[in-house]
């Protein structure tokens, strides 16, 4: 079974097991999954197919009516935070060409199941909502960063 076929398979097998039949992969466009009423999740296939890529936009960290120096500090917060993610943990972080923060990661498809799934989307909404609270929480307030609760394991990869 190629990694398509079986991203396909596995994505069928969770909608089953969530009660929604009509959940399927198509190939040529991401596979959208709602939240919360709060985040739309975007599931895709890598350049090479051998990986399913979960991204998420989290928002604009800035208004453009702002300073500056405001902007740099809110995207001095954001490289911060972006470095967190790669030294201890999983996932990245980027802005777009719209200046949204962008949340993604990947997981192999060779180890993938529908469970290892269900589990990875479960531990990414609870960072993508962590994330997006400190990225755009006001410039005086500390983030409550906490990453240790989120940690993935060994067959997930790291963008």
């Amino acid at each position: 079974m190629n990694p398509t076929e079986k991203l396909s398979l596995i994505i069928k097998e969770l909608g089953n097991h969530w009660g929604l039949d009509g959940l399927v992969y198509q190939a040529n466009e991401p596979t959208l999954l709602v939240f919360n009423d709060e985040f739309v999740v975007n599931l895709t296939q890598s350049h090479d197919l051998q990986y399913l890529v979960v991204y998420v936009n989290l928002g604009t960290p800035y208004h453009e009516t702002e300073d500056m120096a405001n902007k740099l500090l809110k995207v001095e917060k954001l490289l911060q935070l972006n470095g967190a993610l790669k030294d201890k943990y999983f996932g990245s972080l980027a802005m777009n060409t719209s200046k949204a923060v962008i949340y993604s990661y990947q997981i192999s498809i060779e180890t993938l199941t529908s469970q290892v799934l269900e589990n990875a989307l479960d531990k990414f909404i609870d960072q993508a909502k962590q994330l997006k609270q400190d990225i755009l929480a006001p410039k005086e307030e500390k983030p409550a960063y906490n990453l240790g609760e989120a940690a993935f394991d060994d067959a997930m990869v790291r963008v």
